[in-house]
């Protein structure tokens, strides 16, 4: 799983919901400061594993370079969080931090919103909730939001090898000056 490329699918999921562009909607630990607001940033929370073990598999192609004969695939599902924040200096209304990731969790269910998460590898399993802290006017104030959800995906890690190509046997009792050579071609 490429996890820089699940992370600009979210951007583009926050983006398609919320109408902001690329400007306002962050990594996060990226640098805000200049960032007017309303903005948004994603991040993934957690990443584990679903299930008691993944699968490994192997396959053998004779034709491979020698030394890369064999090709063990392990596979297994992978359950991420992901938080959306999102500020706003306005308690209400349609780019109140809240509003905003309002949007972001309904687009979820939007076929447009499956496809995108399909086409990145994941998909949604859990909407999440959203817990805001409205602005305060006239204090200073911005709003916020965090939105939490839960996807699933597939994890994939592969690795050649090869047969033994060459055994030998040393000092071998009774005949300790005997040596012993298996080659396989």
């Amino acid at each position: 799983m490429d996890w820089g490329a699940v992370e600009q699918t979210l951007r583009g999921w926050i983006k398609s919901a919320t109408g902001l562009d690329d400007e306002h909607v962050l990594r996060y630990g990226q640098d805000m400061s200049g960032v007017t607001l309303p903005f948004c940033d994603v991040r993934i929370t957690f990443i584990q594993p679903v299930g008691a073990a993944d699968a490994v598999d192997h396959d053998y192609n004779s034709g491979a370079p020698a030394g890369e004969e064999i090709t063990y695939t392990a596979r297994g599902i992978r359950e991420f969080g992901v938080r959306v924040r999102a500020f706003s200096t306005l308690a209400v209304g349609t780019n109140s931090a809240q509003a905003l990731l309002s949007k972001v969790q309904t687009f979820m269910a939007l076929p447009g919103g499956r496809a995108a998460f399909q086409a990145g590898g994941f998909t949604a399993f859990d909407q999440g909730r959203i817990l805001s802290v409205p602005a305060i006017l006239d204090a200073n104030w911005e709003g916020q939001a965090f939105l939490e959800t839960r996807f699933y995906a597939e994890e994939t890690a592969t690795e050649k090898t090869t047969y033994i190509q060459t055994a030998e046997l040393t000092n071998q009792e009774p005949n300790p000056d005997h040596v012993f050579t298996v080659t396989i071609p």
